[in-house]
């Protein structure tokens, strides 16, 4: 026997998406319209939307996809007594659509889309990282100063929050 239409939603409303209660929401609105009524639904769809796309979440450098080779651009090389930079995007809906442009000292590093991870080597000593939306996502550089030691491991997060606003900021993930 087929699945009707609101149980499947009401299963999906139940799992605990957010587009699974607006949806859930929207189907039980229909029945009830009335004229001049357009205005209620794209506000609701648009409410929809927002919520959904605010949903980014930290992702564990392990968990995350490496940057494939292309979009690594310097940094590359491991010398004996480097220091190792990780720098993770998080997972999530919101800014998937665009790459985040990573500079080293003024140096294009790498490119990194939503949920990847880049492992950058560096001599000891300090360095500001900056980070900047590329394709359709807007906003300006944002740069952290990040101290790194012999044969040390330091881990960074690129982070987008819900004014679209990039940031960049050290991380236990």
């Amino acid at each position: 026997m087929p699945i009707s239409r609101s149980s499947r939603w009401k299963k999906q409303w139940r799992s605990g998406g957010n587009a699974g209660i607006c949806m859930h929401a929207a189907l039980r609105c229909f029945p009830k319209l009335k004229k001049g009524t357009q205005m209620k639904i794209t506000l609701l769809l648009a409410l929809c939307v927002f919520l959904a796309a605010c949903s980014t979440t930290p992702l564990s450098s392990q968990d995350a996809s490496p940057v494939p080779p292309e979009r690594l651009h310097s940094f590359q090389d491991a010398d004996a007594g480097s220091s190792r930079l990780v720098v993770t995007r998080d997972k999530g809906l919101f800014g998937s659509g665009c790459r985040t442009n990573t500079y080293i000292n003024g140096v294009h590093a790498a490119e990194v889309g939503a949920g990847e991870s880049a492992r950058f080597y560096l001599k000891p000593g300090r360095h500001i990282v900056g980070v900047q939306p590329r394709g359709i996502c807007t906003g300006g550089l944002k740069e952290a100063e990040v101290m790194t030691e012999k044969n040390k491991e330091s881990r960074y997060r690129i982070s987008i929050d819900s004014s679209s606003s990039m940031d960049i900021s050290p991380t236990a993930f």
